[in-house]
């Protein structure tokens, strides 16, 4: 092969690559590795065996940083008793001297400045040491600490290996600490919602319910104000109750397990069309259904949760001429499309793109009762499936709106 051909074609896979520089192949089998990983020991614990297996060295340790304490403690280890090195001060010690100068050092046993330590160490059979600085964006988080019953011969090519490899297992560290933060953000944005919504509802609705006990035994008494503000305030509780119970279907569709089985979409379809039977017979509205509706693996709740929405966002926002609903179904090798389309007054395509939004509401919705997160749920759902969902709309030809839900294994 020469690198002036106009095609040069090499494999990829780990194992060929291992063939021609066994260095990088194992550069390329720690990153795999700590990438497949998630959580903080995993990753320290995973990291350390496959560097000593690599290198040859009998015990590792590896420190991380903690600016609270303003030392270096101990995060995982292997291969040696521990008791009396779970931390050390960053200006003392061989590890310590690694981290504050981010440089790597390696050193006889009998050769480290601090005597008690030597000693602990020499009772436990080491006769080398080898520290690497854990380094991400020329900052020091950490140090990896190597070590050996015999005295290790280190060449440069080495060296270089085990400061690169550090620098890896830094990064991986990082990313576990980000992805770790922000479990803890989400989950604190949970229970908080989870809590507001809960608590939320007993006052509001407990008040709408003293408001119409007031208006129904009191409002004789009421002025024409008075009991125009008595409705004001039925009006903003339900409104308040109506969006207190979308928040919680929000976030029971967006976080709940969901219940994956087998599910007859034309009994989904049946039972909460028997919610909108009577309204759409008072309004004229015809509801079209296709010959054939599949059965598909998916959660019962959610996919009863899409068209609930769809069918009540079209008779609400449909408009007074409104008089077809219609649902389709399209397959293919990896997804179920369905649709449901109305005739009713149809939006600008710029508003089509954001009512998918959380509290996004449009012109048309203007004095009719909602939320704003009726078609959020909808994505959030067709989303926990593995798919999508979107709308074709167009002022005065109604709306068409699209869910896609991948096909199971």
């Amino acid at each position: 092969m020469r690198l002036d051909q106009k095609l040069i074609s090499l494999p990829c896979r780990p194992e060929q690559i291992g063939g021609r520089n066994q260095e990088l192949a194992f550069i390329l089998e720690l990153s795999n590795l700590l990438a497949a990983l998630s959580g903080l020991e995993a990753v320290l614990e995973a990291a350390l065996r496959l560097v000593r297996d690599r290198f040859d060295f009998e015990t590792g340790r590896l420190y991380l940083f903690d600016e609270s304490r303003g030392e270096l403690v101990l995060q995982a280890s292997q291969g040696l008793d521990v008791s009396g090195l779970e931390s050390m001060p960053v200006d003392q010690g061989f590890s310590g001297m690694a981290f504050s100068r981010r440089s790597f050092l390696a050193k006889r046993i009998d050769d480290l400045p601090a005597k008690e330590r030597v000693e602990r160490l020499r009772a436990r059979g080491l006769k080398s040491v080898v520290c690497v600085p854990l380094i991400v964006r020329d900052q020091a988080i950490g140090v990896m600490n190597l070590g050996a019953r015999r005295v290790v011969q280190l060449e440069t090519d080495h060296i270089d290996l085990m400061i690169v490899a550090a620098n890896i297992i830094a990064v991986a560290v990082q990313n576990s600490r980000a992805t770790e933060a922000l479990e803890r953000q989400k989950e604190a944005i949970r229970f908080f919602a989870y809590t507001a919504s809960h608590d939320l509802k007993g006052p509001v609705v407990g008040i709408g319910g003293m408001v119409r006990l007031l208006a129904k035994h009191e409002g004789h008494k009421f002025s024409e104000r008075g009991a125009e503000i008595c409705r004001q305030i039925e009006n903003a509780t339900a409104r308040l109750e109506l969006l207190v119970g979308e928040i919680n279907a929000y976030i029971s569709v967006s976080e709940s397990p969901m219940e994956m089985a087998e599910v007859d979409v034309a009994e989904v379809i049946d039972d909460v069309c028997n919610d909108f039977s009577l309204t759409m017979e008072k309004r004229g509205v015809q509801l079209r259904l296709p010959k054939h509706l599949p059965k598909v693996r998916a959660d019962r709740l959610g996919l009863t949760r899409i068209f609930e929405n769809l069918i009540d966002n079209a008779l609400k926002y449909g408009g007074e001429n409104l008089n077809l609903i219609q649902i389709d179904h399209q397959e293919s090798d990896c997804y179920h499309t369905f649709s449901v389309a109305d005739n009713g007054v149809g939006l600008t395509s710029e508003q089509a793109e954001t009512i998918f939004n959380m509290f996004s509401r449009s012109e048309t919705s203007r004095g009719r009762p909602g939320s704003g997160l009726g078609l959020g749920i909808v994505r959030a759902v067709a989303k926990r499936h593995g798919g999508k969902a979107w709308a074709d709309c167009a002022p005065g030809r109604g709306c068409t709106f699209y869910v896609t839900i991948a096909k199971g294994e």
